[in-house]
């Protein structure tokens, strides 16, 4: 018997294959060129992108683990607000990576890049002001994060169109900054819900 959570996954995935269909009515599009992968749809090379999907995968992962561990601790545990901010916070990022919305779909629909860039500064300088020392206790991983991360997007915002520096100088510290970053938040998840269930209380 599926549970309700099974349910409403299944419901959310049609409800996401109906959209995908209409966009591609609108669009006059193939159903396959929004559902195939990009490579597969454009019949280009399988290796494009790799480097950008790892990017996207790292955000995910890391923000799937805080949330998981967030929400399980919510209720005993100080470490879940931290959590679940720092998670909500690299999801919002990872899905706009993976819809390109910031570069892409804002501007189309008249959203300055940089206007949503702030909001997402706005955003990280809430969970530093929140939950900083929580996390810079943990290790000093977000603040190297951090700037490698704000490292990528002053060159992107200074040359997008790569015409003085090459992609790398983007790409090479946003990469690390993910990498880094993912681990942190699964390395202190894992921590506090093993603190969790040590404690007497559990």
């Amino acid at each position: 018997m599926l549970r309700r959570s099974e349910i409403v996954a299944l419901a959310a995935a049609l409800l996401v294959l109906a959209l995908l269909a209409l966009g591609a009515d609108r669009l006059d599009r193939p159903l396959a060129d929004l559902t195939r992968d990009p490579t597969s749809a454009a019949g280009a090379s399988f290796y494009l992108g790799y480097g950008s999907n790892l990017m996207i995968a790292g955000w995910l992962a890391g923000a799937a683990v805080a949330l998981c561990a967030g929400a399980a601790l919510r209720g005993f545990s100080a470490d879940s607000g931290a959590l679940l901010a720092a998670g909500a916070l690299t999801a919002v990022i990872g899905l706009d990576d993976l819809f390109q919305f910031h570069e892409e779909l804002a501007p189309a629909a008249g959203i300055p890049q940089k206007l949503v860039l702030a909001v997402y500064a706005a955003a990280a300088a809430w969970v530093a002001w929140r939950h900083g020392s929580w996390l810079l206790a943990r290790g000093f991983a977000p603040l190297l994060a951090a700037v490698l991360l704000g490292v990528s997007v002053g060159v992107d915002l200074l040359d997008p169109e790569h015409e003085t520096l090459p992609h790398a100088a983007e790409d090479g510290p946003k990469l690390l900054g993910i990498a880094l970053w993912s681990v942190y938040l699964s390395r202190v998840a894992l921590s506090a819900l093993t603190a969790r269930m040590r404690s007497p209380a559990s």
